[in-house]
């Protein structure tokens, strides 16, 4: 494929790299919320303003990517980039850790406090001499989820570790001319036992089918074709799943502007690629339906 990359994929690989790495880490926010706050720059309702700027710091990691990603990554690239995404939230973003920490839930104890900077120095160059001496596009994806593993164990700062190793997968796909690999919510859990386990063929696994759904986004968004028989039908499908969503939940004024807007870009549909971000935004009006009924069972259960 050539490597051609359009500035709306950009746009909506930043809006989806921001969506799914602060969901993995609890963030509540929708796609759709994650798009108005970095593409519209707007805030779409009330919210938690943790969660507003866990998500609005991506715009200004875009601005650092963008002038960094063709260069090796160094240490003060690391902490460049959890500052950027910890800004407004944690004083600490981009110093490394001072006391040990640990990962909830796992197995194993990060790198001590200590030993960050050393470690941290090997990771740094073994991965530039990864990438120099791997040719394949299986081999260098291999090393960048080996790396991405090594650096969640190594949890090198007090907080937002995560965010800033997904970050730094997406800086070494990108700069290696290597297909992003976006780590989605719903693979959450598969994605972090592999990291406890430090599986990593389960990890190269889950990253070369990340890669096929997203080559074939990035031949849409360079190629946007008139809609098929069969994507046609697929819209029509579509159409009529949102439509018995919004039957259960036309009472709730947030998903019912949701529902209107859907149907409004279903009827001026006619090409894939906004068949594609129609696909994600059923998800997401999916997924806000589903939250919608935990938060009125929790009611439910506290008035009993």
């Amino acid at each position: 494929m050539k490597w051609n990359l359009t500035p709306e994929y950009m746009e909506d690989l930043l809006v989806r790299m921001a969506h799914h790495s602060t969901a993995i880490e609890g963030n509540s926010l929708t796609l759709g919320d994650t798009r108005t706050i970095i593409i519209s720059n707007r805030i779409p309702h009330a919210m938690d303003m943790r969660e507003f700027y866990e998500v609005r710091n991506y715009k200004d990691l875009q601005i650092f990517l963008e002038k960094k990603v063709d260069s090796p990554i160094e240490i003060s690239d690391i902490q460049e980039i959890n500052k950027i995404l910890l800004r407004d939230i944690d004083s600490r973003g981009g110093r490394f850790k001072v006391i040990p920490n640990i990962v909830l839930g796992a197995d194993f104890i990060p790198t001590p406090p200590y030993k960050v900077l050393e470690e941290l120095k090997k990771w740094v160059d073994d991965l530039q001499w990864r990438m120099e001496n791997t040719h394949s596009e299986k081999e260098k994806t291999l090393a960048i989820m080996d790396q991405h593993l090594r650096f969640e164990h190594i949890h090198p700062f007090a907080d937002g570790n995560g965010r800033t190793g997904r970050a730094l997968m997406i800086w070494s796909c990108l700069g290696n001319h290597i297909v992003p690999i976006v780590i989605e919510k719903e693979q959450r859990d598969d994605y972090i036992r592999a990291l406890n386990d430090k599986n990593i063929p389960a990890l190269l696994k889950m990253a070369e089918e990340i890669q096929a759904k997203e080559k074939e986004r990035m031949e849409i968004f360079q190629h946007s074709e008139e809609l098929s028989p069969a994507n046609q039908k697929e819209l029509e499908t579509l159409a009529e799943e949102i439509q018995n969503i919004h039957k259960k939940y036309s009472q709730n004024q947030k998903l019912e502007e949701s529902f209107n807007s859907l149907m409004d870009t279903i009827d001026s549909c006619r090409d894939k690629r906004t068949l594609l971000l129609l696909r994600d935004r059923k998800t997401d009006y999916q997924n806000q339906s589903i939250l919608h009924d935990k938060r009125m069972k929790s009611r439910n259960d506290w008035s009993r």
